[in-house]
């Protein structure tokens, strides 16, 4: 009798976590609205990859309006400091403000997985990627995350959902690269179904893959080429 309670109990534990994680996925969860308390000062959490990724991601940022964002945190890779130095430059390039509280903020995240590493020890630096993306996020809430390529974005994104179980939890949102023309990356395959918006830069790319938006070209000064990363 016991071992039946027992079993009923885990069987219901697990059935209301599977039925909280279909209502948590895009579609069918959405933030409450909320009155924003006067001052509120809104969150952007922006990872950043390397390379082309960091270039398209920072030309992105330019044409939004920061003003909006008054907080930003820039996740960079472990071992990537010209992400991390393109981001104090792109700040040093906006109007200051006579705001004493810091701006923005650059943090680091572990690496899911090196170029070149063995798909046995994957498993393990995906878990201490995860694992710090977990406590960067329930440490420092964002209202919204933006990214777009980099291999660490996937455990940044699917790490988002520990705070969303919670009914809270940011906003998601994957720019596929302007590179990408004939198909998605790898990052963009796993997390297109759980992210909230997910947009690609070429129009053939819409009637290929589900739920995917075509906004037109979000990095018009790009110098990346077709199919290079």
């Amino acid at each position: 009798m016991n071992t039946l309670t027992t079993l009923l109990s885990l069987t219901s534990i697990v059935s209301l976590l599977l039925i909280r994680l279909l209502l948590v996925l895009p579609g069918r969860w959405r933030p409450r609205p909320t009155k924003k308390p006067p001052g509120y000062k809104a969150h952007l959490m922006v990872m950043l990859g390397s390379g082309g990724h960091t270039a398209e991601m920072i030309t992105m940022l330019g044409s939004l309006d920061m003003g909006l964002h008054h907080i930003r945190t820039y996740v960079v890779s472990s071992g990537d400091s010209l992400s991390a130095a393109k981001a104090k430059a792109f700040e040093d390039s906006l109007p200051q403000t006579h705001d004493e509280t810091p701006r923005y903020r650059i943090t680091t995240l572990p690496r899911a997985r090196r170029v070149g590493q063995s798909f046995l020890t994957t498993p393990l630096t995906a878990l201490l990627s995860f694992l710090s993306a977990c406590h960067l996020l329930l440490t420092s809430p964002p209202d919204l995350i933006l990214a777009n390529g980099p291999g660490t974005c996937v455990t940044l994104i699917l790490a988002a959902y520990i705070p969303r179980f919670l009914g809270l939890g940011p906003r998601m949102v994957y720019v596929e690269s302007f590179a990408r023309v004939r198909g998605l990356s790898l990052s963009g395959r796993l997390v297109r179904p759980v992210v909230d918006r997910f947009l690609v830069q070429w129009e053939g790319l819409v009637g290929r893959y589900p739920g995917v938006e075509y906004r037109g070209v979000l990095v018009a000064d790009s110098t990346s080429n077709p199919e290079d990363s």
